[in-house]
């Protein structure tokens, strides 16, 4: 399991994954060795794992994304997972209660492409029996910007403080490309082991790298194990009027629960996750939003009593990294 120190870390490296464990250390008032070695041990048990990756398509515009919920054959969802979590293009793979068995998170150039990849990878794939897909529209909340919340208000400011300034959102250029998939699955690699993928000068790989840190088209994601560190993942879907979403979505980005949330095309038009301590806290929260807007309905809720792959990363039934899966733009 994990302890307060883990977490600590977990939440710094999740503002700055590149911080110095020595910046690090004066921050937390511990040694900078005992920084290292825990995050070693973290990652080497598989229950820790990062990544960096661009969010978009070679024409330098957003991926189209979906959300595709699967209802599997009885007895055949662990076949389809295995099946489509090696698919570069199904970044995430969330297994539902309620009524679908998976939520795929699909990413690719554009619509057209979603469209017939869904159709024929996807719905080929054995096991399948039915589908159902929704476009995001607008993300209000990224995974990426979810915390622990394991430092103090001061702390965190700290950690931030560390991150470099830039007086432009850095353009995409072929070093810097190069330099999201060397890093990809590791965000803390060495400058040298860096250099030693892409080919370039020292100086020319930690200028490119401070750049991805304040780049606007490229994540930074510190993911951990939420079974083994104390929380559960429900998903909600909404029903809001049009005037009310930007309200509905502020609202829920109040609750520090709250992971991610998108408008989304469909019957239902809002989509969020949150992570919970105790499945009573999403009481708190729907009971907010039927208060404060009384015309948003839910349209459904499910717990994820597991996530067998997320951003890339294929996690097994024990909760751990299994491997990674790079996903591309098409």
């Amino acid at each position: 399991m994990f302890d307060a120190m883990d977490f600590a870390i977990v939440h710094a490296l999740q503002i700055n994954p590149r911080v110095s464990w020595a910046r690090l250390g004066q921050i937390l008032m511990t040694d900078p060795s005992t920084l290292s070695r825990r995050w070693s041990r973290v990652t080497g048990d598989r229950r820790v794992w990062s990544s960096c990756f661009h969010v978009i398509n070679a024409q330098l515009r957003d991926l189209a994304t979906a959300v595709v919920e699967i209802g599997c054959e009885p007895g055949r969802r662990q076949s389809v997972i295995e099946r489509l979590s090696g698919e570069a293009p199904v970044v995430s793979i969330h297994c539902t209660s309620g009524a679908r068995d998976l939520v795929l998170t699909v990413s690719l150039p554009d619509r057209v492409a979603v469209d017939r990849y869904v159709d024929e990878v996807v719905g080929s794939v054995p096991g399948v029996r039915r589908m159902r897909t929704s476009y995001f529209r607008r993300v209000f909340k990224q995974g990426s910007d979810w915390r622990p919340y394991a430092l103090t208000a001061a702390q965190a400011r700290a950690v931030s403080e560390t991150l470099p300034t830039a007086v432009a959102d850095p353009k995409p250029s072929p070093l810097l490309l190069e330099l999201v998939a060397a890093i990809g699955d590791d965000v803390r690699r060495p400058i040298s082991g860096l250099q030693g993928r892409v080919g370039r000068s020292l100086s020319a790989v930690s200028r490119g790298v401070d750049a991805l840190l304040v780049a606007s088209w490229v994540s930074w994601r510190i993911d951990f194990s939420h079974d083994l560190g104390g929380w559960e993942e429900v998903m909600l879907w909404f029903d809001v009027p049009q005037s009310d979403l930007e309200n509905v979505a502020a609202t829920l980005r109040r609750f520090p629960q709250l992971r991610w949330c998108s408008s989304m095309t469909g019957a239902s038009n809002l989509i969020a996750t949150a992570c919970l301590r105790d499945i009573e806290e999403l009481d708190e929260i729907e009971r907010v939003i039927a208060v404060r807007f009384p015309t948003t309905r839910v349209t459904d809720r499910a717990v994820v009593p597991r996530i067998a792959k997320r951003m890339g990363h294929v996690i097994g039934y024990d909760s751990r990294l299994e491997r990674y899966v790079p996903f591309t733009t098409g």
